[in-house]
């Protein structure tokens, strides 16, 4: 069983509500992917709100390059571009590098970020550090083990300007026979979640 990263944990069950179904006519929901040979993947994930006639969304591109990594590009309707680099498993065994760097020329807003991700046969962890160029630095990390068919996992943030923790976040996911499950708590204690997925 290849254990997942954080955000994927549990995504069966969560994305039951999430991707299938919409309340209410107003919102159309655009996403594509598409694929050249091995070296080239394209794809875009946009929404419309036609109350308010706000497009909202990205396009993004990667190439990938067998032995020298790949490169990542990223459009956000809001002016975002977002240049990135990483590779996998080709340095040491099981690891994985990441680098990125965001602009928005209409706000100056700009982020520097690098992260690295590990994964082996019982667990899955994953630490990035982002920087805004000025004082602010964020922090980053997850890890998801996996204990006899039990999936487990832990994800926490920590902002150096507010000097507090941003993220504290549990997951809990568990598959039996044609029922997944998927237990969550977010800012714990706060918010507490719970979803089921059926394959009949």
């Amino acid at each position: 069983m290849n254990v997942p990263s954080f955000t994927d944990l549990g995504k069966n069950a969560r994305d039951v509500f999430r991707t299938g179904y919409h309340y209410g006519k107003s919102l159309i929901k655009l996403s594509i992917k598409t694929k050249s040979s091995d070296t080239l993947e394209v794809g875009s994930n946009l929404r419309l709100d036609c109350d308010t006639s706000k497009l909202t969304g990205t396009a993004n591109a990667e190439y990938k390059m067998k032995e020298y990594g790949n490169l990542l590009q990223k459009w956000t309707t809001d002016g975002t571009v977002t240049l990135g680099y990483s590779r996998q498993q080709n340095i040491i065994p099981d690891l994985g590098l990441r680098s990125e760097i965001s602009y928005n020329p209409a706000t100056t807003a700009r982020t520097v970020e690098i992260g690295a991700k590990c994964s082996k046969q019982s667990f899955n962890a994953l630490c990035s550090i982002s920087s805004d160029m000025d004082s602010n630095v964020n922090v980053l990390g997850s890890i998801v083990t996996a204990v006899k068919g039990l999936l487990i996992g832990y994800q926490g943030g920590y902002s150096s300007e507010s000097n507090k923790m941003t993220v504290n976040d549990i997951g809990l996911a568990f598959n039996y026979r044609d029922v997944g499950f998927h237990f969550r708590c977010t800012s714990i204690p706060y918010e507490y979640g719970l979803s089921l997925l059926y394959k009949g």
